[in-house]
């Protein structure tokens, strides 16, 4: 699992960087972006018009890319983290408590950074370093939590609706055949 999340987070960061330098050479941004796709049907596609919305498009599929690298590295660094929080590993089954521990966790997580947000300040030169760096992990920390959480009450939303539809088609086939 270190090894895939380690090639996923140099996938993120190249393309990162291939996205950011195309912007920049290309000078495009969403606004620009979405300002060259509202004068197609004004002006008609002229050949420089269709060559920026092919790279408009390369840029989007680029930036797709990105975000599902990025979902699938929440999703492990969701399971890292999971696993080295007591009481959090389930094994093989979905559970309820588990993200409501999760969203305990958060709450926590939330208060003790409030908490501590005073006394970093007052260490001399380093205390707003200190106070970002904390925000920093406290977001992160809380977004990977938030987000294994959520997939955990959908997953257990998603299988009571299957559950529920088995039910009701089992319920139902009496009927036809008689």
């Amino acid at each position: 699992m270190a090894e895939e999340i380690k090639k996923r987070v140099i996938r993120v960061i190249l393309n990162s960087a291939l996205l950011v330098v195309l912007a920049v050479a290309l000078n495009i941004t969403i606004p620009s972006a979405l300002a060259i796709i509202s004068l197609i049907p004004k002006e008609g596609l002229s050949l420089s018009t269709a060559l920026m919305l092919l790279l408009i498009t390369v840029m989007a599929f680029q930036a797709l890319r990105i975000t599902l690298d990025l979902v699938r590295l929440v999703d492990l660094t969701s399971d890292f983290i999971v696993k080295y929080i007591p009481g959090l590993k389930v094994e093989g089954r979905i559970s309820v408590v588990k993200a409501l521990k999760e969203v305990i966790i958060v709450i926590i997580l939330i208060l003790l950074t409030t908490a501590l947000f005073p006394i970093f300040l007052l260490v001399p030169e380093f205390g707003p370093w200190l106070t970002i760096g904390l925000s920093v992990i406290s977001i992160t920390l809380s977004i990977i939590l938030i987000y294994d959480a959520g997939k955990t009450l959908y997953a257990v939303f998603q299988s009571g609706l299957e559950f529920f539809i088995e039910k009701l088609m089992e319920s139902r086939r009496p009927e036809r055949e008689t």
